[in-house]
């Protein structure tokens, strides 16, 4: 899948290449471990983070913003597709710090549309951090940290969820859907955003609980 990312930012076109930068994180892959490798016309910046702790999307991302050098940010998972059409509006969308964009989905290979997720969207960076970025209490267990991060995120801005800009998820490549053999138990996780709702356990401020290096 990841060969697939690397090809579809290859195509792109020059001068879209100097309008982006691309950060990769390796979430301690066991299979596939990320290694060196470079884009021409594109900066990409890849890092690994040396303990596999499970289910850490979220201090993946974090990881991924800590080190983002850009005022925007476009946060997504490595079996999502965004074509070079899709890229130029995305470039294109206001950057309004009052709001941030979600996308509509499209299975790659039946072309059908399917639901929108909540870990894939276009934010203004030092906003991610007033609303404490991903809470790494959900970290190791699956589900609900991007439901935290919502919750936290529309007590300071709003969702708006682009129209014409189509994002392919690519459930045709065979290693795009390798999670699906972990386990997905959300029965943790679910009592934890649960109680923090409640105000039980307070958000923490607690981010990068692993080792990591750039590669």
């Amino acid at each position: 899948m990841l060969k697939e990312q690397f090809n579809t930012w290859s195509n792109y076109r020059l001068d879209i290449k100097e309008q982006i930068k691309i950060i990769v994180v390796d979430d301690g892959s066991q299979t596939y471990p990320l290694s060196n490798y470079s884009i021409d016309g594109i900066d990409l910046t890849l890092y690994r983070i040396e303990e596999d702790k499970g289910w850490n999307n979220g201090g993946a991302k974090n990881l991924a913003m800590s080190e983002c050098t850009t005022e925007w940010a476009y946060l997504s998972d490595l079996d999502h597709i965004l074509t070079e059409k899709n890229l130029i509006k995305l470039l294109e969308l206001k950057q309004d710090r009052s709001i941030y964009y979600t996308f509509t989905r499209y299975n790659m290979g039946t072309q059908h549309k399917i639901t929108k997720a909540q870990n894939i969207f276009y934010i203004n960076k030092d906003v991610f951090w007033e609303a404490k970025g991903y809470d790494e209490d959900f970290s190791g267990k699956y589900g609900y940290e991007d439901n935290w991060l919502k919750h936290n995120l529309v007590k300071l801005i709003r969702e708006k969820t682009s129209s014409n800009i189509v994002i392919y998820v690519a459930t045709h490549i065979k290693d795009s859907i390798t999670s699906s053999a972990f386990k997905k138990d959300i029965s943790i996780n679910k009592k934890l955003l649960r109680n923090k709702q409640q105000g039980l356990i307070p958000q923490t401020n607690d981010i990068l609980r692993f080792k990591w290096r750039k590669i």
